[in-house]
């Protein structure tokens, strides 16, 4: 999703309201409302997709494979699925996963 340092890039997050960068921050670190985190936080009994029901809910798993959310995320994003190397190096690269580091 971002492979690296973009200024056009930059300046449409800043223009995120509160919302919609708790929204994208959650995306890409993988603390989210989605199922699998919720499992493992012990918050949810099921970490499985509630649209699809095929994969676990993860990040990766909504943007670049659910086939229920293809529509939406093509109507926000421009296209259907998205690359999950793309979106795993985002994640790698995330505040969080350095301090894990």
């Amino acid at each position: 999703m971002i492979s690296g340092p973009d200024l056009a890039t930059r300046a449409q997050l800043l223009f995120f309201n509160r919302i919609q960068s708790r929204v994208i921050i959650g995306l890409l670190t993988g603390h989210n409302t989605l199922r699998q985190h919720l499992y493992v936080m012990g918050l949810s009994d099921d970490p499985i997709c509630r649209k699809c029901g095929t994969e676990e809910e993860t990040s990766v798993h909504v943007l670049c494979a659910c086939e229920a959310l293809a529509s939406l995320t093509y109507s926000y994003l421009g296209s259907c699925f998205l690359d999950s190397e793309d979106i795993t190096y985002s994640m790698e690269q995330s505040p969080s996963s350095e301090a894990n580091q």
